[in-house]
């Protein structure tokens, strides 16, 4: 943002105005990985009495501050100059005065517009989490639907990897020889720490020796009578392996993109609907063949779907 509005009062050529704009987006980043290479080392050789709390914070700023004071530096050398100056001997100063104060007066507007954006940002924020429900939701029993009924085995000793939850159901489930396990974790006030969408929530982790992803991909299945993609999981246990099925659920729809989910939970926020949102995982046994595995997960989500979607409408409406 600062690069931009530096080009604009700096440059009038539109080459060198995207040239420093691309600069502006780039020189950031790369100081970026040294200022958190410069934070770590300095934490590392002060044994943690340098670079940690509020010195994290100051140091990062004060970065900040050289990094951008050296990029206006080095883009001071290039700045246009006018070539009707270099053209005409003789310049009115009337017609001198807007030149030198359009720059100024553009400056000027741009640095209000930042301060008047970046002043309003809080209480906007602070006024759409107001509407967000906080009481706890509750997940209703999901019952049997088609010739599945719930059952006391446990498939395996595996659950995915997420934290963060306001609740979470977990159950399985039965049809003659055909084993499908639920899993839902429901989030509500989601904030740092308790998301749905995020780099470490995921189905199993680097450091579990227990249970390995093996493969990934998408499916199509028929959830609550309609088409719908899936992400699928292998993973590899011990003794077992299962076939995975995810889904998100917000605000009422369900999607296999998290960039989908983050945005769909973004709107419903700012509509006042709350947050609410919940991770669907679908697994079944795949130490017979893999057709097997993914027939029972097509069939236990034709069959069962509606039920899941009603227990979560329940679960979004309880505490609200």
């Amino acid at each position: 943002m600062v690069g931009v509005i530096y080009a604009a009062v700096a440059y009038r050529s539109p080459r060198r105005r995207a040239v420093f704009v691309a600069a502006s987006i780039l020189v950031p980043i790369v100081a970026n990985w040294l200022r958190a290479y410069m934070i770590v080392m300095l934490g590392h050789l002060s044994n943690n009495r340098l670079a940690v709390g509020v010195d994290h914070i100051i140091y990062g700023w004060v970065f900040f501050g050289v990094v951008m004071l050296l990029l206006f530096w080095v883009g001071s050398f290039w700045q246009d100059t006018d070539g009707a100056h270099s053209k005409e001997s003789v310049v009115s100063t009337a017609s001198a005065v807007p030149a030198v104060s359009a720059p100024r007066r553009a400056f000027f507007t741009a640095s209000i517009a930042a301060i008047v954006a970046a002043g309003i940002w809080s209480p906007l924020d602070a006024t759409v989490s107001q509407r967000v429900a906080i009481r706890s939701p509750v997940i209703p029993q999901i019952t049997a639907a088609g010739n599945w009924v719930p059952s006391g085995d446990e498939i395996a000793n595996w659950v995915p990897r997420y934290s963060g939850y306001a609740t979470n159901f977990s159950q399985t489930y039965t049809n003659g020889n055909r084993r499908v396990g639920l899993y839902v974790a429901y989030y509500r006030g989601q904030q740092k720490g308790r998301e749905l969408i995020t780099s470490g929530n995921v189905l199993t982790r680097p450091d579990d020796w227990s249970w390995k992803q093996t493969s990934t991909g998408t499916d199509r299945i028929d959830w609550n009578g309609r088409a719908t993609t899936v992400e699928r999981a292998r993973l590899s246990g011990r003794d077992t392996r299962l076939e995975v099925l995810q889904l998100f659920w917000v605000a009422g729809r369900v999607t296999w993109n998290p960039y989908v989910a983050k945005a769909l939970q973004a709107i419903a926020t700012f509509q006042g609907s709350g947050d609410d949102a919940a991770l669907i995982v679908m697994y079944a046994p795949a130490n017979g063949t893999i057709d097997a595995a993914r027939e029972g997960l097509h069939s236990f989500t034709a069959d069962m779907s509606p039920a899941i979607e009603r227990a979560l409408a329940a679960a979004r409406e309880s505490g609200q």
